[in-house]
């Protein structure tokens, strides 16, 4: 019994793997999901979500399924249109289709509407939250708290207007001062036919959770698709590089496919490389599935003599055609039935693929293991992905069965490559041994021919010498014929055995001085039997008087004999000729001929043993090819090189050189070694001499500075710089003098370096500036000292100098000044991460590589000028703000009030000290320079203010509340105060009669309106102008609540006013 069940575990152990292999899969793909896994906090019950009892430091991301309001064929938010909004939302339940909202609709996932949900959370949480849309079809605008704050696609009411596009995306979200999120999404789907609305869960949580998920996510994704790419591209090269495999290609197009296909889901990262509409999104998935579908099937399907085999390839080869039209030409709707297709085809593919292997390829998944997981990877990451399609799973990319797949890949490809290898190891050294037994044949077989071969040449020659008056003609030319191929045969046996000789390096040079002109008359002489009575004419060109040449004569004339031979059997008619040019004691030889040439494409293997240059059917084409590799390698022995030129019908150039033997110079190798060795000690002491006494002052940091310098000195900065300081050096020196950084003094910048020429360049540089003056030094801890004898605005100083670092330097600065008090930029030739870095934290604000570029260095100085120039007038707004609240001479004047009253008046006098009191208590307390108050507090202070005021002026001044109740509000401090303050003090107080101020505080609902107005003197547009840009006579208390105003509601104040008439000064702030 137990061995029936072995048997029968052994023949099904392909299916138990592969089922095994799925169950670990899939148990690994559902620990991702729970270990990634969203929470639900609570419920969303009729568009409202508490969440003041959850700690957002927990980490967790919540889903925010449930009901949410909806308001069908609305746009919330839309300044055009607020007489269409439902008195009664909708309750929808989210994730999940909207076609309940538009039942009575022709198609009811067809329309626009606003989903709404308040989001509650502690009050005065200053948290930062993001929200995640994943999937909203198929345009959506996402508000919070009122504000746009992302989208995707353009929705519309009205379909013309409207632009299709469901990308996932992330909005900060940050609750109100009462701790609310109003989350507001504005969604139009006019396209996609078999949903609408919010399609995944959107998720929610601290902002930072929320981007790390992102970034895994997408990071996984870009993982998969690259590997998959550089797979599929590296699959596509093997098959055009020559391994015509179809499953090769059919691989690379899957994998292609594939990869497109996962950029463009989950978080589409094809749309961030690439700007594609809605339409190209189904477009190129739907190519993509259909195309890699039938790569699939075409790629486990070879043509088969199983008939079921070729219907199958034939089917779905024509399906996945259809589909591929259809996405390309489809300009309609998405429609239901496609979206199903789609889907189907690719399960069914799969499936298909799958049981062909199981089927065709049974003994190969026995034995590969890889083969078995590698379509149980795929399989599995198919299924996972249409399981969260349909059940709306909205989850990190799970990128592990597919790089399970990519490894399965990647060890068939391998283990393929070492069976190729050591397949082609073993044939090698098979080839190598017949290589081998082949030249030893060769060479046995050569040697044995010589001796019968002579023997027949001497006999014939013999019988032709003896016999030559006897013979017939007929005779004589056949004995002749019978001379000629046995020499042409005897050349052949020759080249075989130096073949063999070459291989084994058994030829030695026997050098010698050697006649040229001599060689190659000789040479020439030998080779009239080869000429076949045709009409060509060889030439000796070497000058009779050229000098000898060093080389072994026989090994020489064999080169001259092989060339010459090969220009024969190539020329048909013409000349060739042996010249020689002298260049540089060397004789340059060449052979050239007017024959027929060679082509291009064979000059490479033209010098190839047993390999034919020239044209094969030529008749005079035959031969083994071994000549012009014989006279490469003996030339190579010579140690010169055999180098050809040749165009097809205009014959060749063969070129080598040899050297002249030069009497004079003609000294032995000892003699030339001392003599190098001569002028090398020589060198090395001259080099010394130049260093100095110290020879290892060229090495270690000085050596590194002073490349750096000279790259510095060698850019084209440097040359600008020198062509333009002589000439504009006193006109830059003036018009800086004359145009400076503030009022009074000019932008004073210290530049620090050892090296007095780059301190030029960049005072040079910096001097077109006009505004701007470059002191500089050489010192690091003079540097020190200039920093205490004057106000600075700027610090530029090299890393590298000999007292001190530029890090020291910078961290020496720090201690005595804050970064916005005095910015420093470094120079560095080190611009890798670590140095930026060490600078960095060193203090420094910025830095810049060398070689300086011009442009940059003035960009990165005015930037740092600016910031600094922008810090102070900050914190002297500030302080002329604070300082501008209580004047002296309001003290000096209510205190005044009070000792003449204390004569005439004492209950007065009580009321006026109870009201000063006040003032000065809520002028001083800490919350003035918090970012809000409560508005309580505010007009506690105002009423104050002016009840002092009418103590002291009576009849004067008249003052008229006009409250709309007291709003339960937060407001800047002293925004109302100082409005108040340059009514009495500049309006009303400046008339003798006096007159009127009036306070009006009106509840708008969203937004309250604050107004002060009084019927003083006036302004004119020019002066309301002036006060506005903080260039009045009122000091910086108008111009500063206008600028904090602005910040808030984007406006500013609104100032009307007439000479005369009075100023009424307004502004409006959003309420909570």
């Amino acid at each position: 019994m137990i061995e029936k069940l072995r048997g029968h575990f052994r023949r099904r152990r392909n299916v138990w793997v592969i089922l095994v292999a799925i169950a670990v899969m899939t148990g690994l793909h559902i620990a991702w999901l729970h270990y990634f896994s969203t929470a639900s906090y609570g419920q969303i019950d009729k568009g409202r979500l508490d969440l003041r009892d959850w700690d957002a430091k927990s980490k967790q991301v919540l889903d925010l399924n449930g009901e949410w309001a909806f308001y069908p064929h609305t746009f919330l938010i839309d300044e055009h249109d607020t007489s269409s909004i439902a008195d009664t939302p909708l309750w929808l339940t989210v994730p999940g289709s909207w076609e309940n909202a538009f039942s009575k609709e022709k198609n009811r996932t067809f329309g626009y509407g606003t989903y709404r949900l308040s989001i509650q959370l502690q009050p005065g949480d200053e948290q930062t939250y993001a929200i995640r849309a994943t999937s909203v079809l198929t345009a959506s605008e996402l508000y919070i708290n009122g504000q746009y704050a992302g989208g995707s696609g353009q929705p519309a009411a009205l379909k013309e207007s409207y632009t299709p596009l469901n990308l996932p995306y992330t909005v900060e979200a940050e609750p109100d001062e009462h701790g609310f999120i109003e989350v507001a999404l504005h969604v139009s789907n006019y396209i996609f036919t078999p949903s609408g609305g919010i399609e995944l869960s959107m998720q929610f949580g601290e902002k930072n959770t929320i981007l790390n998920r992102v970034r895994l996510s997408e990071t996984m994704q870009q993982i998969v698709f690259t590997v998959f790419l550089s797979h599929a591209l590296y699959a596509a090269l093997l098959y055009f590089m020559g391994i015509k495999k179809s499953s090769l290609i059919n691989l690379s197009i899957v994998l292609l496919s594939l990869s497109i296909a996962l950029a463009g889901n989950n978080d589409k990262l094809l749309f961030e490389w690439f700007p594609l509409s809605y339409g190209w999104d189904f477009r190129i998935k739907g190519i993509c599935l259909a195309i890699g579908g039938v790569a699939a099937i075409r790629g486990t399907l070879p043509p088969s003599d199983l008939r079921w085999v070729n219907v199958i390839r034939r089917l779905f080869t024509g399906i996945g055609v259809m589909l591929v039209v259809y996405s390309l030409f489809n300009q309609q709707n998405v429609s239901s039935i496609s979206y199903i297709l789609f889907p189907l085809f690719v399960i069914a593919c799969a499936v298909i693929a799958f049981y062909a292997m199981l089927r065709l390829h049974r003994s190969g998944m026995r034995r590969d293991l890889f083969l078995t997981l590698l379509f149980a990877s795929l399989f599995n990451a198919i299924i996972w992905q249409y399981i969260a399609l349909f059940a709306g799973i909205n989850a990190i990319f799970y990128p592990v069965d597919l790089l399970i797949s990519i490894f399965c890949i990647s060890a068939i490809l391998f283990k393929n490559h070492l069976q190729i290898a050591e397949r082609n190891k073993t044939l090698a050294a098979k080839l190598q041994q017949e290589d081998k037994l082949k030249d030893e044949f060769l060479a046995h077989t050569s040697h044995e021919l010589r001796n019968p071969l002579h023997g027949i040449l001497n006999l014939s020659h013999t019988v032709l010498e003896r016999d030559y008056n006897v013979l017939g003609h007929k005779s004589i030319v056949d004995l002749q014929t019978v001379l000629s191929i046995g020499r042409r045969m005897n050349i052949l046996l020759g080249d075989l055995l130096d073949v063999s000789k070459l291989k084994g390096t058994g030829i030695q040079l026997h050098k010698s001085e050697i006649n040229l002109h001599e060689i190659v008359e000789k040479t020439i002489g030998s080779l009239h039997f080869l000429s076949d009575s045709r009409p060509v004419i060889v030439v000796n060109e070497v000058p009779a008087r050229l000098k000898p040449v060093y080389a072994d004569e026989n090994r020489l004339a064999q080169i001259l004999f092989n060339l010459l031979h090969n220009a024969i059997k190539y020329t048909p008619e013409g000349e060739i000729a042996v010249s020689v040019q002298v260049q540089n004691g060397m004789a340059a030889i060449a052979v050239r001929d007017t024959g027929i040439g060679i082509a291009p494409e064979k000059l490479e293997l033209l010098f190839q043993p047993y390999q034919q240059g020239n044209i094969g059917d030529h008749p005079q084409g035959s031969g083994f090819g071994l000549g012009l590799g014989i006279c490469k390698q003996l030339v190579e022995l010579h140690g010169s090189s055999l180098t050809v030129e040749s165009r097809e019908e205009h014959g060749s150039i063969f070129q080598f050189s040899l050297p002249l033997v030069n009497k004079q110079a003609d000294r032995n190798e000892e003699t030339r070694v001392e003599s190098d060795q001569a002028v090398y000690e020589r060198y090395v002491e001259e080099g010394r001499e130049g260093t100095g006494s110290d020879g290892a002052e060229t090495v270690g940091e000085s050596s590194f500075e002073t490349d750096a310098n000279n790259a510095l000195l060698s850019s084209p900065i440097m040359e600008a710089a020198k062509l333009t300081a002589v000439a504009r050096e006193a006109e830059e020196k003036e018009a800086r003098r004359l145009s400076v950084g503030d009022n009074e003094n000019p932008t004073a910048i210290l530049a620090v370096d050892d090296d007095p020429v780059n301190l030029q360049v960049i005072s040079n540089i910096l001097a077109l500036d006009r505004d701007i003056e470059v002191y500089t030094t050489t010192s690091a801890l003079e540097a020190l000292e200039k920093l205490r004898e004057r106000r600075w605005s700027l610090v530029i100083s090299d890393v590298m100098m000999p007292e001190m670092s530029g890090y020291t330097l910078t961290s020496l600065i720090r201690d005595s000044f804050e970064m916005h008090e005095l910015p420093v930029l470094l120079l560095t030739a080190r611009n890798q991460p670590e140095n930026v870095e060490a600078g960095l934290l060193a203090g420094a604000s910025d830095y810049i590589a060398k070689p300086v570029n011009a442009i940059e260095l003035r960009a990165r100085v005015r930037m740092l000028l600016r910031l600094k120039r922008s810090v102070r007038e900050r914190l002297n707004l500030e302080a002329a703000w604070l300082q501008a609240q209580i004047k002296p001479h309001f003290i000096m004047n209510t205190l005044n009030s009070i000792v003449a009253l204390s004569t005439v008046d004492q209950h007065k006098m009580t009321q006026l000290v109870e009201e000063f009191s006040v003032y000065l208590r809520s002028s001083y307390e800490m919350h003035n320079t918090a970012q809000e108050i409560s508005l309580s507090q505010e007009l506690k202070l105002v009423k104050a203010y002016l009840r002092i005021q009418v103590e002291r002026f009576d009849e004067r001044l008249c003052i008229q509340w006009e409250l709309d109740g007291e709003p339960d509000m937060t407001i800047p401090p002293l925004i109302i105060q100082p409005l108040v303050e340059n009514a009495v003090t500049h309006g009303i107080l400046s008339r003798n009669c006096g007159g009127l101020v009036c306070i009006s505080i009106m509840d708008n609902g969203s937004t309250v309106l604050f107004k002060v107005s009084d019927n003083g003197i006036g302004m004119s547009k020019e002066q309301i102008q002036l006060q506005l840009s903080g260039k009045g006579d009122s000091g910086v208390g108008l111009y500063n609540t206008h600028l904090r105003v602005r910040q808030i509601n984007g406006k500013g104040l609104t100032i009307t006013s007439r000479p005369g008439d009075g100023t009424t000064v307004s502004f409006e702030l959003p309420k909570g």
